[in-house]
């Protein structure tokens, strides 16, 4: 979801996302297409790990970065709209954010499946 807010927020002001990544609409939200290809990646290079946390009935999925980020390979602002989506969502819990993506327009005009269209990243909520 933050990566959806990145994007989209950046795009919103800045006509182009910050990673290039397309999204697709899923049940809980909006989530990059192909996103387990993406987690696998990160996993199997070391780079993070997924726990399986047990949350009453449910199972939660934390994902833990293994190393810092190198923070160099980004514009200021793109810096900003990062800076912007942290301290928005930082303490916010899955459901908040996922009845948050939810309600976005993006989402909303977007069947289950379907390409999320980057032309709806104007309506979201959030602006820097």
């Amino acid at each position: 979801k933050m990566l959806f807010y990145c994007d989209f927020l950046h795009a919103k002001h800045f006509n182009q996302t910050v990673t290039g990544l397309a999204y697709v609409r899923l049940q809980h939200g909006p989530v990059p297409d192909k996103y387990q290809l993406i987690l696998d990646t990160l996993q199997e290079s070391g780079v993070m790990q997924v726990l399986e946390v047990p949350s009453g009935v449910y199972v939660a999925y934390k994902h833990r970065a293994l190393r810092s980020a190198n923070l160099s390979c980004f514009s200021a602002r793109e810096l900003q709209v990062l800076a912007k989506v942290r301290s928005t969502l930082e303490r916010k819990n899955a459901e908040d954010l996922q009845q948050m993506s939810r309600s976005e327009r993006a989402s909303r005009m977007t069947k289950p499946g379907e390409a999320v269209q980057l032309s709806l990243a104007k309506s979201l909520s959030m602006s820097l």
